[in-house]
Formats: C-alpha cells, structure tokens, sequence
C-alpha cells in the first residue's frame, strides 16, 4: 500500500503540469495514471530491447531479459485468450 500511495502522491504532484492539449490522454480510463497504460509501455520497452539482441552472439544473450520477454508474452497470451472466451460467452 505504501507504493500505491507514493504513486498517486507522484500523480497528484504532476497534474499540474499536464498541458490542456494532453488533458484527455491523461485522464482517460486507460491512461497513464493506470496500469492499463504503463504495462504494455513496459512491455513494449521489453522488446525494444530485445531487439538489441538480434546481432549479438548467442553466448551473450541476457538469460534474464529473454526469461522476462517470454514471462510477459505468456501472460499476454493467456490475458488475450481468456479476454476473447469471455466475448465469445456473452
């Protein structure tokens, strides 16, 4: 709970500077004051960097960032699925 108050006191003290242009992005039901925003940014910047990894010796290749890309596509994956079932059902 301590991180969760750190974030909104984070968010507060930004929104003063969010430009009237940005206002709606900013407090859309999936912007970045949620985890719906910052999730697939993070997700995202995953495979940016792996990216990286295309040139690079297989010797070399992070076991920790190519496990972690492969974590979050799994969960992806099965949130898509299970998300499509729950259409397909109503």
């Amino acid at each position: 709970m301590v991180l969760s108050a750190a974030y909104r006191s984070v968010v507060r003290a930004a929104d003063v500077y969010v430009p009237n242009k940005l206002r709606p992005l900013w407090e859309h039901p999936a912007g970045p004051k949620t985890v719906f925003f910052w999730a697939p940014a993070f997700k995202w910047c995953l495979v940016i960097a792996g990216l990286g990894d295309v040139n690079r010796p297989a010797e070399k290749l992070s076991v920790g960032q190519a496990g972690a890309l492969a974590a979050t596509g799994l969960i992806w994956s099965r949130h898509h699925r299970e998300q499509r079932a729950l259409k397909a059902a109503s």
